[in-house]
């Protein structure tokens, strides 16, 4: 879900994201994610990574 990391990125960059999805079920995740595809058709051809970051990142507080 997060990979910047990997990628070198500051941890701390994805600080606001990992709060706010540690108690969430995988399910949840899914349907943060499900609805921000319904919310943004034309990004379907968009690689899975990119579309997560923009899910939760329009969804968890800022």
């Amino acid at each position: 879900m997060l990979l910047a990391p990997l990628f070198g990125a500051p941890t701390a960059n994805l600080a606001r994201l990992q709060t706010c999805t540690v108690k969430m079920t995988d399910e949840q995740v899914a349907a943060i994610l499900s609805l921000y595809l319904s919310e943004h058709p034309e990004r379907w051809h968009e690689q899975a990574h990119g579309l997560m970051f923009g899910a939760l990142n329009e969804k968890c507080p800022k």
